[in-house]
């Protein structure tokens, strides 16, 4: 382990209470480790657990009925909720899901795959959801895994197809992003690094997507890298050095396709097996796998940075959604498919966004049918709904309501 990653260690345990003989993740939030991190930790914790109970063998009855199997997985399941981390392991146990977690975080594309995967050629929907809600990082690159089976009903997705749709939806996303963007995409490294971030990590993480020229800066980059550093780098232009290898340890398991910038936003991918023709005369470059475009995949953070500037005129913003609790969105065309967007989350939309309140639900339906482009009402969910309701952007409700939403505006704009 690395000087770096060592201080890191060494800097968490410090934060962790003296008067315990265990810690559960709970005890680890609490105590200031990154969730993302205590993520990892707590795989650990559940696959040392599972090294350690085993069922037990009799010759006095048969331990692989139907019966007896279902009982151990039902006992398993109840002490899973009850794992937790002896002091005298927080160390190594620290150790191991730095390492990872560092890895991940610098080297995604490369590292994603076998994370998820290990040894195997392949996982079903179920396992695949499984560990992707606890793997911690980048959602966007994860959750698109588990859209794409559901999308194409399938049941099944292959390591090799989960490298290529990663790479396909990092590139699409890539694409269009800021030097604020990045700032906020890497805010994870930053987090777990608060005094500066190793450059030849964010060497890493650009190398592995093509950006030569940026991963290049960072390579001969000589002191510790901070947010405000990073993003003053990455605003300043970059030379096209693409054949030039910057010089970092990073390789790829994987050839890097660039994806040139397209004349039209938001291009429609298709898999490669369900080619449909495309009307432009001009076809798509070349990319690692062709998959529908997944709503999901752009980062919350993207989808609030204004496209048009801010000063423009505010007089077509509908009124606040107070004024709608009495009208019925389903009278209106644009509504009613906003709410058959919804309709499969509508419960658990009402009741963790709106605090249980059909009628703001129902008026805050209204108020975005209004809207013309997603930018626009990217902005009045922001403002009149998630900062209203005390919403995180970054949780899994706010981040599958908006998926509905830019939905709406992908089909009408």
């Amino acid at each position: 382990m690395s000087n770096a990653l060592q201080s890191i260690v060494d800097r968490l345990v410090s934060q962790l209470p003296d008067n315990l003989s265990y810690l559960t993740p709970d005890d680890l939030i609490s105590a200031g480790w990154p969730d993302f991190l205590v993520a990892r930790i707590n795989v650990e914790l559940e696959q040392n657990m599972a090294e350690s109970v085993g069922l037990p063998e009799s010759d006095w009855a048969n331990m692989h009925a139907e019966a007896v199997q279902d009982a151990w997985r039902q006992f398993l399941e109840a002490i899973r909720a009850e794992t937790r981390l002896p002091v005298s392991y927080v160390r190594p146990v620290l150790e191991t899901s730095l390492e990872d977690v560092v890895e991940l975080l610098s080297q995604p594309l490369t590292s994603l795959p076998d994370y998820l995967f290990g040894s195997l050629v392949s996982l079903s929907r179920d396992h695949l959801a499984s560990r992707v809600s606890k793997t911690g990082v980048y959602p966007q690159l994860t959750h698109a895994l588990v859209r794409y089976l559901d999308r194409k009903q399938l049941d099944r997705l292959s390591k090799a197809d989960a490298v290529r749709i990663l790479r396909a939806v990092d590139a699409k996303l890539s694409e269009s992003y800021t030097a604020l963007n990045w700032g906020q995409v890497l805010a994870p490294l930053f987090e777990l690094m608060p005094d500066g971030v190793e450059p030849e990590l964010l060497a890493a993480y650009f190398h592995e997507r093509g950006m030569s020229s940026e991963a290049r800066a960072f390579a001969s980059f000589d002191r510790l890298v901070d947010k405000s550093k990073l993003i003053e780098l990455l605003s300043q232009p970059f030379e096209d050095v693409a054949d030039e290898e910057p010089e970092i340890v990073a390789v790829p398991v994987v050839p890097i396709a660039v994806v040139e910038p397209e004349p039209e936003p938001e291009p429609e991918l298709e898999l490669v097996s369900e080619p449909e023709p495309e009307p432009e005369s001009e076809p798509e470059p070349v990319r690692p796998v062709d998959i529908d475009p997944e709503p999901i995949a752009i980062p919350i953070w993207q989808r609030f940075i204004p496209q048009e500037n801010d000063d423009e005129s505010k007089e077509d913003e509908p009124a606040s959604m107070l004024s709608f609790y009495n009208q019925d969105p389903s009278e209106d065309p644009r509504a009613s498919r906003i709410l058959m967007l919804m309709a499969d989350m509508e419960e658990e939309f009402i009741e963790r966004i709106f605090g249980g309140d059909e009628s703001s639900y129902s008026a805050a339906i209204a108020d975005i049918a209004r809207y013309d482009t997603y930018a626009e009402a990217g902005r009045y969910i922001k403002k009149e709904i998630f900062d209203r309701n005390r919403i995180d952007l970054f949780s899994d409700d706010a981040v599958l309501f908006l998926d509905r939403v830019q939905t709406y505006f992908l089909e009408t704009t």
